[in-house]
């Protein structure tokens, strides 16, 4: 959201808020500011206010953490916050460094869903020499932007401070959309001092909103992203959609759907979703989109054409998305049946226009040959078959041995027992359920639709 750091919470500017609330115990804060000149209002607001203020390269940001703890030895503790989460204070972050002390790790952090905490209530701790080798390892510009991701592979298991209350992972006290924006102001307005608030009475205000979602989909890990076992489908909008798209989006976020399918209607739902989705933070979802690449493309022209519409039908994927790329592309069934489309969707993989290739299968012939397929991340199912599937025992095992597969399922035809299995997790091998967004105007009819109870 754009201008989010000023935002004002009970008149404390964002990004001073969080500083502040960080430094309540007496803690030494930085505020690690890009050197670019639209951050030079904030870096003069902050330095008045009397923070210390690190400026460094926009793009690398972990060049400017390192910057930021320029001074400190190699043993010495750094924890990372980020200013569009407000909720950490200074006994959040010194229950943390004093985790990571006793842990004997060289790093520690909170990670939502698995820590049961409020997506947003988020802190990382790491001895500084260790940041400073994995800067030395890191080798593409995603891992310099993300910081951590290295010292993140290293994490045994999460950080949960001894306060936290049960599961509140389905709760969300970021800064990213004009609702949480709205949301914080309640919360902030509900207690008597914004600095001197705890956490958990500031999680505890964010609990007993009323309209609150009160639950959260279940969960995959992937890579270093969080891919949400049901997705959202696009397909089917009409553009005179706009705002059932959005509300469907902003529902789906609130519940933790991560996964969005553009589906393959003249591109309208690219439209829609790239007008809903892209002022997000991209690194929190998962897009995928059928382009233009059609089975009877296959052989229908020269390579070198066939090539170039290919690069051209993502890059107009890409374009109507509001995305730098495509996070999966599909393609329209297993490589034996369309083998050329599968070559051209390797090449605009290795050429980084979209990070993973999925495929349609109508069959369990299908489903055998995708799964066994290296180059294939994701599997969708053809309607009714996605229920017929699980009785196959070949098939769960074929797909126990590929965990970094994910498999989606449209639910236009599933039964509402299959749904709510798929919904609790319990389902053997499907990870993700595509949900027609005409059905889901708000948060509590997406909350009925995926079978979740109300507590």
């Amino acid at each position: 959201m754009p201008g989010k750091a000023l935002l004002p919470l009970r008149n404390w500017p964002a990004t001073l808020l969080c500083a502040r609330r960080a430094a309540s115990t007496g803690l030494d804060v930085r505020v690690a500011l890009p050197d670019s000149s639209a951050n030079d209002s904030l870096a003069r607001l902050l330095e008045e206010a009397g923070c210390r203020v690190v400026r460094g390269s926009e793009q690398d940001v972990l060049s400017r953490y390192l910057l930021s703890f320029a001074d400190l030895d190699d043993a010495d503790i750094g924890v990372r916050l980020t200013s569009d989460n407000m909720f950490p204070d200074g006994e959040f972050v010194s229950e943390l460094v004093a985790a990571l002390q006793a842990s004997g790790a060289p790093y520690l952090a909170t990670t939502s869903p698995q820590d049961g905490l409020p997506y947003g209530l988020s802190a990382e701790a790491f001895r500084v020499g260790a940041l400073r080798e994995s800067a030395r390892q890191c080798a593409t510009d995603t891992e310099r932007e993300h910081v951590t991701s290295r010292l993140w592979a290293t994490m045994a298991r999460p950080f949960r401070p001894k306060a936290a209350a049960g599961d509140r992972s389905h709760l969300r006290c970021t800064l990213d959309l004009m609702g949480d924006y709205l949301r914080l102001i309640r919360v902030f307005d509900a207690v008597p001092d914004p600095l001197a608030a705890s956490w958990v009475e500031l999680s505890d205000q964010l609990a007993r909103l009323p309209e609150y979602p009160h639950a959260r989909v279940p969960f995959k890990l992937r890579g270093d992203r969080i891919i949400s076992t049901l997705a959202l489908s696009m397909d089917g909008l009409r553009t005179e959609e706009p705002a059932i798209c959005d509300a469907a989006v902003h529902a789906a976020l609130c519940h933790g759907i991560t996964f969005f399918d553009s589906g393959s209607r003249e591109q309208v739902g690219e439209v829609l979703l790239g007008r809903t989705i892209g002022s997000l933070p991209h690194s929190q979802l998962v897009v995928a989109t059928a382009g233009a690449i059609r089975k009877e493309d296959d052989g229908r022209f020269d390579r070198p054409v066939r090539e170039q519409l290919a690069e051209h039908a993502m890059l107009m994927s890409a374009r109507r998305l509001k995305l730098p790329g495509v996070d999966v592309a599909w393609a329209p069934g297993p490589r034996s049946c369309c083998q050329a489309v599968w070559s051209d969707l390797e090449k605009l993989q290795r050429e980084g226009f979209c990070r993973d290739i999925g495929a349609f299968v109508g069959s369990v012939e299908q489903l055998i040959e995708v799964a066994s397929d290296k180059a294939a991340r994701f599997i969708k199912l053809a309607g009714r078959q996605a229920f017929e599937f699980r009785t196959d025992e070949k098939i769960a095992e074929l797909i126990a041995k590929r965990p970094d597969v994910v498999v989606a399922a449209d639910d236009q035809n599933i039964p509402d027992e299959i749904r709510r299995t798929i919904a609790a997790g319990r389902h053997p091998f499907i990870h993700s359920l595509a949900i027609h967004p005409k059905s889901l105007p708000g948060f509590y009819t997406l909350r009925e639709e995926l079978g979740i109870p109300p507590n």
